[in-house]
Parts: C-alpha cells; sequence; structure tokens
C-alpha cells in the first residue's frame, strides 16, 4: 500500500487493511493529561516542564520522587525503558531502581519513547513520581505519575524504515477554560524549526486526522487554556508501519 492510499479520504481504508491482515502495522496508541493545564504552550504533560528533545545520543537517567521505588522494597523495583538509537533504530533495556537515586542507563538513545513498571514490590504501581531526564539531569525527557505503571505523554519519534499513519486524535478539557492545542510535526533533516499542523481550540472533541509522518520525525502536542487552570487531556492514535 503506498503513501496515497494512506492519506485524505481514503485513509479510513487502512483500519480495513489493518483489521484483515492484509497490510502489517503496529498500533500506536498515545495519552496524556495536565491536571492543572498551564496558561503557557508546553508539551501535553502532566510535569510542570517543557519536553527536551535530544541533539545526538546519550545515556539517560531515571529517578523517582520515592524511595520506595526501590530494589527490595515495595514499589517500581525494574523499569523498562524504550526509545531509539544514534540510527534511529528500537531498542530498550530494563533499568534497576534507586529510589531517589538516579539510575543511569547502559545504552544511549536519540530519543526515549516510553518507560513501563516491569516489576515491584509488592503494591503493583510505582509509588512515586517517576522522571527520565538527559545524562545531564537537566533535560526533561519522559515522566511517570505516581500510580501510573506507564509513563504518559503525547509525543513520538518515529524508529528508521517506518512511517507514523495518525488516524484520529481526541482532546478534552473541564471547566470550559477554553484551551488551546496544536499539532506539531517536525520532520528529520527538513526542518529547523517544527511545524505547525493544526490548531484545536475546543472544549471536547474527537476528530479524524490523517497524516503519513516520515522516519526519524518528531511528533508532539502541545497544549494550554486562556480561561484559567483545569484539567486538559488528549490522544493521538494511529498505526507504525515499514516505508512504503
Amino acid at each position: 500500500m503506498n503513501k496515497t492510499a494512506l492519506s485524505g479520504k481514503s485513509a479510513p481504508n487502512l483500519k480495513e487493511a489493518i483489521g484483515s491482515g492484509i497490510v502489517s502495522a503496529t498500533k500506536v496508541n498515545l495519552s496524556a493529561l495536565n491536571l492543572a493545564a498551564p496558561a503557557s504552550n508546553r508539551v501535553l504533560w502532566e510535569l510542570a516542564q517543557n519536553k527536551t528533545w535530544l541533539t545526538a545520543a546519550e545515556k539517560l537517567k531515571i529517578v523517582s520522587s520515592s524511595a520506595n521505588d526501590d530494589v527490595g522494597s515495595t514499589g517500581a523495583t525494574v523499569v523498562t525503558i524504550y526509545g531509539l538509537t544514534s540510527a534511529y533504530v528500537l531498542q530498550s533495556e530494563d533499568i534497576s531502581m534507586n529510589g531517589v537515586a538516579a539510575v543511569e542507563s547502559i545504552k544511549e538513545y536519540i530519543a526515549f519513547l516510553y518507560a513501563e513498571v516491569k516489576t515491584d514490590g509488592g503494591t503493583e504501581y510505582n509509588e512515586g513520581n517517576i522522571t527520565i531526564t538527559d545524562n545531564a539531569a537537566t533535560g526533561y525527557l519522559g515522566y511517570m505519575p505516581l500510580g501510573y505503571n506507564k509513563s504518559a505523554g503525547l509525543f513520538y519519534t518515529v524508529p528508521a524504515g517506518y512511517e507514523l499513519v495518525i488516524s484520529d486524535v481526541q482532546f478534552s478539557e473541564t471547566a470550559n477554560k477554553s484551551s488551546r492545542f496544536i499539532l506539531w510535526v517536525k520532520e528529520y533533516g527538513l526542518h529547523a524549526k517544527a511545524e505547525k499542523q493544526q490548531v484545536l481550540i475546543m472544549n471536547s472533541e474527537q476528530s479524524e486526522y490523517y497524516r503519513v509522518i516520515p522516519e526519524k520525525s518528531d511528533v508532539w502536542v502541545s497544549g494550554y487554556s486562556t480561561g484559567g487552570s483545569g484539567v486538559i487531556s488528549g490522544q493521538i492514535n494511529g498505526w507504525l508501519q515499514l516505508n512504503s
């Protein structure tokens, strides 16, 4: 199936093709919320910091706000992180947690995708907020709120040899806070700055939005509220498939 068949009004055929097994693809479902929406534009996640994008591969650091997220304790004991190598190839590794002391990854990453709790000490969830940073611990790459067991954030970097097909987006807010959501795409090697794809101003909406994102590109959603702080949330659904 070529790129033309995956865009525009013909894109719904992709859902049928994947469902029937004609096209081999992996579902991608990104979701995040912010319990207190910022007044200025920021990537959609619960961390009160903006996201950092790495420009070179490096080792990452992971740390919890709770001493209980530690090997031998009750919270998250091992967390698996997923990301991309310097060649934008998918990779992962298991990190043994050390509570409030940061642990450095063994592998190097050009992009962080997500993290999830692999094992725990009995509570069945992470007991602190887990943060993934760059090696200097000054840039924020990922965030796992207490009890989530998986990091949450509306961002993604497309692996080499693949393309991401976005099929629909969904955003919502509470208490009519006049929230704005912006979908961004930065194509690898083509743009010095990210391209603003779509501005969505809404209280609650779900819409089909078909776009083929090429390999090594960054895609993310930022959001903010002009009418005061409130809960905002979003979701992007699509498929990861081999380049046509």
